[in-house]
């Protein structure tokens, strides 16, 4: 059903634009901040310990030791740097697309798009990468299994093979599917115009993934906080029966202390990632019913109910 729209509507639009565009942006802020800090605690982690590990061994095991240790941190650190990088594509995207939207030059947009659609499809295919490398891992695994296993050995690697395919494939094919809906929409807001077609389709593709995305982090947070609170408790139950050590006593409430703390931080991020997906559903619909007012004069479908997004 399409809608013909006055222009203060169209100015509706387009503030709401940019309010959603700012929390976005915002979102991501923090989220490249903490993933910044978290890096440079993690360089700092690693060099205190790597000295300490190598006082506790000997001299001629201390360069091997420090080289793997290193060479472990090293790709982890490289890992957390790329997703670094990519949030910050992100961010300048959404800068672009707000400032598009809203009506405002944006004279890197083609640019801004181009760079994180080659960043999302980079992680498309190291995601695909990760399950090849499973697989290839899982048929060194079945054929050093020393368990006693009386099956034979085609039937152990076909086992190892499905097993890997259960746990990762699902989650690789997820993986392509939302970050090819995603790249769909900026790609579709870049080519946006008169004569072009309505950018609304891509983001009601992209919006049901981003819900879901929402829903897999409220499970796993409501996992994590189940986690936490049994962990808790039987160490309380511990302690209240009697029958703790002195040493864990003694300990019992710094590491209680700690791994509340540690909730509390991994909480605060979930609930990051929760409302900044949410904002980013509520924008892609906005920005994309804005666009086609714009461009087509008229609403591609119904008015979109993004007007106060809660997540």
């Amino acid at each position: 059903m399409s809608l013909a729209l006055s222009s203060p509507e169209l100015a509706g639009h387009r503030a709401r634009v940019r309010v959603l565009g700012q929390r976005v942006e915002q979102g991501l802020g923090q989220l490249i901040s903490f993933t910044a800090v978290s890096l440079a605690l993690l360089g700092a982690a690693t060099l205190l310990g790597l000295i300490f590990m190598l006082g506790q061994v000997q001299a001629e095991d201390r360069l091997l030791l420090g080289v793997l240790a290193l060479l472990a941190v090293g790709v982890l650190a490289v890992a957390w740097a790329l997703n670094l990088v990519a949030m910050r594509a992100a961010r300048r995207a959404v800068v672009s697309v707000t400032a598009r939207a809203a009506g405002d030059a944006a004279p890197t947009l083609a640019q801004d798009t181009g760079r994180l659609g080659a960043w999302l499809t980079a992680w498309q295919w190291l995601s695909v990468a990760s399950l090849v490398l499973g697989l290839v891992g899982a048929v060194p695994a079945a054929l050093l299994d020393d368990s006693g296993s009386e099956l034979s050995m085609p039937v152990l690697l076909g086992l190892a093979v499905l097993t890997t395919l259960l746990t990762s494939g699902p989650v690789t094919v997820l993986n392509w599917l939302i970050l090819s809906a995603v790249k769909g929409f900026f790609t579709r807001v870049t080519c946006a115009g008169p004569g072009q077609s309505p950018v609304t389709p891509a983001a009601q593709r992209v919006g049901p993934w981003l819900e879901f995305t929402r829903v897999i982090l409220w499970l796993n947070l409501g996992g994590l906080v189940l986690y936490l609170l049994v962990l808790l408790g039987i160490g309380a139950f511990s302690l209240s029966d009697g029958g703790a050590d002195e040493s864990f006593r003694y300990w019992a409430l710094p590491l209680a202390l700690l791994v509340l703390a540690f909730g509390v931080l991994v909480a605060w991020v979930y609930g990051l990632l929760i409302r900044l997906i949410g904002d980013s559903r509520h924008f892609a619909l906005q920005a994309a019913s804005t666009l086609d007012l714009e461009s087509l004069g008229q609403a591609y479908s119904r008015p979109l109910n993004v007007a106060s997004p809660q997540g």
